[in-house]
């Protein structure tokens, strides 16, 4: 009896010989066709635009998405590539009108910027971002250097802020972090003024002393500090000889105090099921030993743990 028919895997299918020709493109240098994506050379786009000329009830089905994928482009960049091709190639005096998004360099840019800061967005799926919303390629090192050069601009303005007419100032200080590295910030809570913000290795008491000293070089007195419970900022109040008034944020006690009450409440309804489990098995059966040995101690627990967390 023939229990299965054996198939043979037919080369002539999708996505072997397409993989094998994507594969023998090669690097080519960008044409006209596409010049907002150098890094699609003539080959690739006559590839591209070959399989997007065939009918899509013949197409094998998920074609498209994969050469989205391994030319980085989105799905209507390859049917726009496809027309401009075809008008090419048919020479019509007709125009095909594609709609090809016009993106400035400062549309770029803040793009970019925005996604550093606040998305705290890596450089790789920066890249894919570019690549699906604005139809822009850019590499590593053009969006490295765009954030090392933004930050250096952000910082010589801040540098050169007069921060005198402020008079005295009650400040806030604490720090935030960006890809790991502390970014400490002095800012006037009123005028939400950013006093200082800098980059720094690490957040111990010698450096919030220097960032300190540097926020007073710009002019603000420091009337008083409003900050969190964190062990180094009385230190670096000594360090620099800044002795002014000092707010504590209790935040942090308040977060801590909300998990030893959760934590206690937790114990009490762990030992309240106890409890009730011990209940039922004398139900089933009475037991005396068993009621003086367990079941009295686990109903002092319980006492005991209602009692903690009141």
């Amino acid at each position: 009896m023939k229990l299965y028919t054996e198939v043979n895997s037919n080369a002539a299918c999708w996505p072997e010989p397409l993989e094998s020709v994507y594969q023998s493109l090669g690097n080519a240098p960008a044409t006209e066709i596409a010049p907002k994506l150098p890094h699609l050379g003539v080959s690739d786009i006559l590839f591209m635009s070959t399989v997007m000329s065939i009918p899509g009830a013949e197409r094998p089905w998920g074609i498209v998405t994969w050469m989205s994928d391994v030319f980085r482009l989105s799905r209507p960049s390859l049917y726009g590539l496809s027309a401009r091709v075809k008008q090419r190639l048919n020479n019509s005096d007709d125009v095909v009108e594609v709609a090809t998004p016009l993106v400035s360099s400062y549309r770029l840019e803040r793009t970019v910027l925005t996604a550093a800061f606040p998305g705290k967005m890596a450089l790789r799926p920066m890249q894919e971002v570019l690549c699906e919303a604005l139809e822009e390629s850019r590499s590593v090192g053009w969006l490295s250097g765009l954030l090392n050069d933004a930050g250096d601009k952000a910082g010589e303005v801040l540098a050169n802020i007069d921060t005198s007419p402020l008079g005295a100032v009650m400040v806030a200080r604490d720090e935030t972090f960006f890809q790991g590295t502390p970014i400490l910030l002095v800012i006037d809570p009123v005028s939400t003024t950013i006093l200082l913000t800098q980059a720094c290795e690490d957040r111990q008491a010698d450096t919030w002393g220097l960032a300190l000293l540097q926020a007073q070089e710009q002019g603000v007195q420091i009337a008083g500090l409003v900050e969190d419970m964190a062990r180094m900022y009385p230190k670096s109040q000594q360090e620099i000889g800044l002795d002014v008034a000092v707010q504590k944020d209790t935040w942090h006690i308040e977060r801590d105090g909300s998990q030893v009450l959760r934590d206690l409440e937790r114990s009490a309804l762990r030992a309240t099921k106890q409890v009730l489990t011990l209940e039922k098995k004398l139900a089933k059966a009475w037991d005396e030993t068993f009621f003086v040995e367990k079941y009295i101690p686990a109903v002092v627990k319980e006492e005991q743990r209602y009692a903690q967390h009141a």
